[in-house]
């Protein structure tokens, strides 16, 4: 087998997405306990609108100490402060949500117990989007 041999930066490069703001589509939610803190949290995974991306993005969102803060922001993105509000929010209220996303890219890391964890994307927090298509939003929603 032939191949052109990458560095391991190249190869971050090539499966890692420029940080910056991107607009995206919430596809798929789902409400599970965190593996190492055992709290609840939902996880999403969306799809990105603009440029050409074909990658999944992913997300969890949970309301235990710093992480409250991203909550809110997508929530106040998405239209949701009502479920904010009210201490409540579930997975099928964040399908079909645009918004737009704050992508950072965070190097290879050692987590607490001590593995190497790769080079990722992740996203600090989340806006609104100015063309929110109508169908994301509920009856609801509407301002009239």
């Amino acid at each position: 087998m032939k191949f052109d041999p990458k560095s391991k930066k190249e190869i971050e490069d090539m499966i890692l997405i420029p940080a910056g703001q991107y607009v995206i589509k919430i596809i798929k939610a789902f409400e599970r306990n965190n593996s190492y803190s055992g709290e609840s949290e939902i996880n999403l995974t969306m799809n990105i609108l603009n440029d050409n991306y074909t990658k999944p993005l992913f997300d969890s969102l949970s309301g235990k100490g710093t992480k409250i803060k991203k909550l809110r922001s997508f929530c106040e993105a998405a239209h949701l402060m009502d479920s904010y509000d009210s201490h409540q929010l579930t997975p099928e209220q964040c399908v079909g949500k645009i918004l737009k996303a704050n992508v950072k890219k965070r190097g290879e890391w050692t987590n607490p117990a001590g593995q190497t964890i790769e080079a990722t994307n992740y996203i600090d927090s989340y806006s609104s989007h100015e063309n929110i298509s109508q169908e994301s939003m509920k009856e609801d929603d509407l301002p009239f």
